[in-house]
């Protein structure tokens, strides 16, 4: 059972130069600080490169391999010394850290009791996007009091046999609720729902918020 790993601010902060984008290919001053969402991935030879989005590919200068040993998504904060982002542009890797990073799960007979209802907030911010292939969501839930408990998260395919492209974010408390609120950051490898296009498709997430059932959609490019 993997569990989130919850982050007490949205992103580390770099002070007030630090220009905060998802995938953005707009000039920005020579020697800028840029953050981004990422798939830290390797090509056939084995070089490690940063899938932005899903037409911008970032070069590590000093990254050669990928340090996970697998595909997976990332917080990172980019030094470049162009002027530009722009696909296949070379940048020093300043700051990494790895996205819980799950496939989809498949819909059961009684999801809500085996995945969980318990309620969460997902931010309209540029952490909760559809890129890539992946559906990463940043949202806030409940602590936990016990240190040894922390939470399930899941986004399940197929409760709406009639949509497959209807996605459901289910979140359980491993332990007993406390008066406080964790943040966290989890992606979903959604490739396997995708249809083989280059055309965007409609996803539509839901889930249990506080004050009750929510969705909303975003777009994801096709496999193609």
């Amino acid at each position: 059972m993997k569990k989130i790993k919850t982050i007490k601010t949205a992103i580390i902060a770099l002070g007030a130069a630090l220009l905060l984008v998802s995938c953005n290919k707009d000039e920005v001053n020579r020697g800028s600080y840029v953050d981004a969402l990422v798939t830290v991935k390797e090509d056939a030879s084995g070089t490690c490169f940063l899938q932005v989005d899903d037409n911008t590919t970032v070069i590590p200068s000093n990254m050669t391999t990928n340090p996970f040993k697998k595909e997976i998504r990332a917080i990172t904060t980019l030094y470049f010394d162009d002027a530009k982002i722009e696909d296949k542009a070379s940048a020093k890797v300043v700051y990494l850290d790895t996205v819980l990073t799950k496939s989809l799960v498949p819909s059961v007979a009684n999801n809500k009791e085996y995945y969980g209802n318990d309620p969460v907030e997902i931010f309209n911010d540029w952490f909760t996007v559809a890129e890539d292939g992946y559906v990463t969501l940043h949202f806030t839930a409940n602590e936990v009091l016990s240190p040894l408990k922390s939470h399930w998260v899941n986004l399940v395919k197929g409760e709406n046999p009639e949509n497959p492209y209807e996605l459901v974010f289910h979140h359980r408390l491993e332990g007993p609720k406390g008066p406080g609120f964790v943040k966290g950051i989890v992606s979903f490898n959604i490739r396997e729902i995708l249809p083989d296009t280059d055309e965007s498709t409609p996803l539509t997430i839901k889930f249990e918020s506080f004050s009750g059932p929510k969705s909303f959609t975003l777009k994801a490019k096709g496999n193609k």
